[in-house]
């Protein structure tokens, strides 16, 4: 609510958040500009007490995370050392800074020194975190998309006589 002290030139802004009520001076002559500050004012109050901080997790507390929920798997020593060949490029990074572009500058370094399947079972793992951190950690409100190169390795074979 906006008022208008007798005493004074400027607007006040009165609100209230979980029973305390707040009155505070806009400083502002004009109506429209107390508004935007009165309902700028009022939305903050409101994320600070019924939103809390999101705590910033960074790419390294992902991996261990991931390794102390998924040590019963059976190739948990690649996905560590996936995760170690990611660390130049993820190490320093917080998890919500893992973004497409990131992902694609990795595809594009690891395609050149192994095959496209090999890159799309790697970049797996960052999915499966990414995905995990969003939807059962929720660290971050999103998982980005992970650029993928889809090969084809289907083998092919030839039936003899006695299979087909």
């Amino acid at each position: 609510m906006l008022y208008r002290p007798s005493n004074s030139k400027f607007w006040h802004a009165k609100f209230s958040v979980k029973g305390k009520t707040v009155r505070r001076s806009t400083r502002q002559v004009d109506r429209q500009k107390a508004q935007a500050i009165h309902d700028k004012w009022r939305a903050e109050a409101w994320e600070q007490e019924f939103r809390p901080a999101k705590i910033e997790y960074n790419w390294l507390d992902a991996c261990k995370k991931w390794v102390k929920e998924k040590g019963g798997k059976k190739t948990i020593s690649k996905d560590i050392e996936t995760m170690k060949m990611l660390d130049p490029y993820l190490g320093a990074l917080n998890v919500k800074e893992v973004t497409r572009p990131v992902l694609e500058e990795i595809q594009d370094d690891w395609a050149e020194e192994v095959s496209l399947a090999t890159v799309d079972r790697r970049l797996a793992l960052v999915r499966a975190i990414l995905n995990r951190a969003c939807k059962v950690w929720r660290w971050i409100d999103y998982a980005p998309h992970v650029p993928m190169f889809n090969v084809n390795n289907e083998r092919i074979r030839n039936l003899t006589d006695r299979k087909s």
